[in-house]
């Protein structure tokens, strides 16, 4: 069976073999099962997210990927069909199970006969050539498989090869073509990335989106080049439309005169990697896509030492920091020596922080570190994992 699998984790209701309208694939996990489960399903979204019994274990990891829904799919894709296994060898968990059809489909139809169709066609997708290259337009899925750990078997599914590098590193097991491609998806037409613009009030914007909807807009001054504060929230990106209500806005200097209505609701309209338009009411913002993020820089390009402003919303001081070619960085804020190290997020310019203190009693701070490579500036954002609801870290350098 593993030849094929694609196994995802317990969910107790079968879906239609109707087509589906929504091609966003939306993940989720089962803490206490240590369980992936993707679902292009609205009907199985909507359940998932009421945590309604016995679905109550189940959250949004924050992830998601396109596929190609079964109406007016591309030539040259195949229909994705998903089985359904509750053994008891597997109690109390129960399993899922994706294949394509002419690579697994038809041979689980025919020779496992424990594992029940639910949907000959859950979606459509692209599949990988045998070095795990994809057709033109589209991007790598792949499959990792947690090789029976939990005495049940799980895959998970991602677009992010720092996902599939965290989960190799917890046991789990590459499948698929080449480096472990399981199909090929249509990119995602988020409002991920990086965008550069000003607002209407003469302040310069840089705005970095997460493909999880976190965001981070870092503002500067009216008519100056001097950053001045950060507003960091959650957005919904559906549909080219940006809708955020949690959000905080967060000085850099301790004298930031903030970013008008930086506390109200944003809203706005993009167009994937283009155009970025948002306003809260009182500020309005227009952006464009930086293309600069897209080709991930090698961390030994950021080695050096870099000139910064490091500290929070009651504190700032200006000061130098060394970085290595592992991503590692050093630097001495206001009595503490603090430790930040970077690896990469995924296949941009956009890297995970960690930074700790190894003298003083600084606390932990978890977050992002951006990479202009254009204009050599550094941007390092993250929430301080102590007190997450009131203060924000920054980094800002150059060279």
């Amino acid at each position: 069976m593993k030849a094929f699998s694609a196994v995802l984790s317990l969910i107790l209701f079968a879906v239609s073999s109707a087509a589906h309208a929504d091609s966003l694939v939306v993940e989720y996990h089962h803490a206490s099962f240590d369980h992936y489960f993707v679902t292009p399903s609205t009907a199985e979204i909507a359940i998932l997210d009421s945590k309604v019994p016995p679905f109550q274990d189940w959250s949004r990891t924050g992830l998601s990927f396109m596929v190609y829904a079964n109406a007016g799919a591309p030539a040259g894709s195949v229909g994705i069909c998903r089985f359904f296994n509750d053994s008891p060898a597997f109690a109390p968990k129960s399993s899922h199970f994706y294949a394509p059809h002419g690579l697994g489909c038809e041979d689980t139809i025919n020779l496992f006969k424990d594992w029940k169709l639910e949907d000959a066609n859950l979606f459509k997708a692209m599949l990988p050539d045998a070095g795990g290259g994809c057709p033109v337009g589209t991007i790598p899925l792949y499959r990792l498989y947690n090789h029976g750990q939990g005495s049940a078997p799980n895959h998970r599914f991602t677009t992010s090869q720092a996902v599939q590098q965290t989960m190799l590193a917890q046991g789990w097991v590459a499948e698929g073509a080449g480096t472990g491609v399981g199909m090929c998806i249509p990119p995602s037409p988020s409002a991920a990335g990086p965008w550069r613009g000003t607002t209407d009030k003469g302040q310069a914007v840089n705005i970095f989106i997460l493909d999880d909807g976190r965001y981070y807009i870092l503002y500067t001054a009216a008519g100056t080049q001097t950053y001045d504060g950060v507003i960091y929230g959650t957005a919904a990106t559906a549909g080219g439309s940006f809708t955020s209500t949690d959000l905080g806005d967060y000085a850099v200097r301790p004298t930031s005169s903030g970013f008008i209505g930086g506390d109200r609701p944003i809203n706005g309209t993009f167009v994937p990697r283009t155009s970025l338009q948002l306003s809260n009411g009182q500020s309005s913002v227009a952006a464009i896509y930086d293309t600069a993020f897209d080709t991930q820089v090698p961390l030994a390009n950021l080695a050096g030492t870099w000139a910064v402003s490091v500290g929070h919303i009651t504190q700032s001081a200006n000061t130098t920091a060394v970085m290595d070619s592992l991503g590692h960085m050093t630097v001495t804020f206001l009595g503490c020596d603090l430790a930040i190290s970077i690896t990469p997020r995924g296949t941009t310019n956009v890297f995970n922080m960690v930074v700790v203190s190894t003298r003083g009693e600084c606390h932990r701070v978890a977050g992002e570190f951006f990479y202009d490579a254009a204009n050599q500036k550094i941007f390092g954002l993250g929430k301080f994992v102590e007190d997450a609801g009131v203060d924000m870290f920054h980094l800002i350098g150059t060279r």
